[in-house]
């Protein structure tokens, strides 16, 4: 093994399972739709924080 190598840190691992990344879809929104989907995640992630206590 060179020097090099020895001094490389760890490699992260990843967790179990697919990658997070391909579990979602592609959809086309209007507008409207748009900005109600939009509320509706800002009103989801609220929820999330105040139940994390931050």
């Amino acid at each position: 093994m060179s020097d090099h190598e020895k001094t490389k840190d760890a490699l992260p691992t990843r967790p179990r399972g697919g990658h997070p990344y391909l579990y979602g879809a592609v959809c086309f929104l209007t507008d409207d739709e748009r900005e109600d989907l939009s509320r509706k995640v800002a009103e989801v992630n609220d929820r999330s924080r105040k139940g994390s206590g931050k």
